[in-house]
């Protein structure tokens, strides 16, 4: 009696789901119980792996296809292991202790992780290093430089230690990312969509290969909804800077890697891609590296806007003082009058910390 009425408890505590109905399939479970992981991690360090090292790494040359490789031989037992397959592999937090340490002299200390780091041992050994993007937002200068980063802090070192060495540095991107770049992205780009396709017919890579499809299927959706932890919202420079100067905005900080003196935001402001590039904001502020002060912002890119207007005008000196006149009152009414020229002066004035 006393069994029986333990299952009856155990029964009473199972939750039905609404309706009763209970998921049938993957996607049905993606929809009525856990929501997709959208992390980017999780794609590249177990959605990826499963899928092209399925069956004891059986495929893995679909995905050296995919690099430019043929004919590459891969040996998984343990005795004769020729490979080494890492995901988030940092070289600078690996060499701990001292053998490590005298193998690898002057290393270097950045912290950069590629998010795939793959060896495979033979008279030149292959070093395969890949960066990948999923849902976050990206801009091709951004990516590039990220893997400028990594070519100079890590592949290039490793050159040097072994010249041997032949590397293959790629960017794993959705299609839609791909296309977005127009060719200003990395020279060897694999799209996560290559992968879907190349794993179609692998029946040992099912399942991850249909979250990865789902994942692409509602890429659009899962895309608009990303954004970091920190951020209020989304707007172009060129948003931020009318509303600041309407007193309208509503926002304390804005982000950019590196912050308000890093290499990213420079760029933005000496190219003039900032108007159009989208930044997060916060309605409070944010003491971190990458947060700094909208009215900073504002100052830097009035500044150039001065500076540039003022060449603009200074071209024009030479010329007779109608012309000359015509030319410097088209360069306001472009920059919103002399109003908005006033409050661009002021903003300019303020020192950024």
């Amino acid at each position: 009696m006393g069994g029986h009425g333990n299952v009856a408890k155990e029964e009473e505590m199972v939750m039905p789901i609404e309706g009763s109905i209970r998921p049938k399939g993957l996607s049905q479970l993606l929809d009525t119980r856990l929501p997709l992981n959208r992390k980017e991690a999780f794609f590249t360090a177990t959605v990826l792996p499963a899928i092209i090292c399925a069956d004891s790494f059986k495929y893995f040359d679909h995905f050296l296809n995919l690099l430019g490789l043929r004919d590459i031989p891969i040996d998984i037992t343990i005795e004769q292991a020729n490979i080494q397959f890492f995901t988030e592999y940092s070289l600078a937090e690996s060499i701990y202790g001292e053998s490590n340490a005298a193998k690898f002299p002057d290393a270097p200390r950045e912290k950069d992780r590629p998010d795939l780091m793959i060896l495979i041992e033979g008279s030149e050994p292959l070093l395969i290093a890949v960066e990948a993007k999923l849902y976050a937002s990206t801009q091709a200068s951004d990516l590039n430089r990220q893997m400028e980063q990594q070519e100079r802090d890590v592949i290039s070192y490793l050159r040097k230690r072994w010249p041997e060495l032949r590397p293959i540095h790629a960017a794993l991107l959705p299609e839609a990312m791909k296309k977005e770049f127009g060719g200003r992205g990395p020279k060897l780009i694999v799209t996560w969509e290559d992968i879907l396709d190349k794993y179609k017919d692998v029946e040992s890579a099912r399942y991850f290969h249909e979250i990865l499809r789902i994942g692409l299927r509602d890429y659009e959706t899962l895309r608009a909804q990303s954004s970091p932890s920190n951020g209020d919202g989304v707007l172009t420079g060129a948003e931020i800077l009318h509303r600041h100067q309407k007193g309208n905005l509503g926002f304390q900080t804005m982000g950019r890697q590196g912050g308000i003196h890093g290499g990213p935001l420079k760029d933005d402001v000496k190219n003039d891609t900032w108007q159009k590039r989208r930044y997060y904001v916060r309605k409070s502020s944010l003491h971190t590296t990458n947060w700094f002060l909208v009215s900073d912002f504002v100052a830097l890119v009035s500044r150039k806007n001065l500076i540039t207007m003022f060449e603009q005008v200074l071209e024009n000196v030479e010329t007779d003082d109608a012309a000359f006149g015509h030319r410097v009152r088209k360069l306001l009414e472009e920059r919103g009058g002399v109003d908005a020229l006033a409050a661009q002066c002021k903003a300019a004035s303020q020192p950024t910390e």
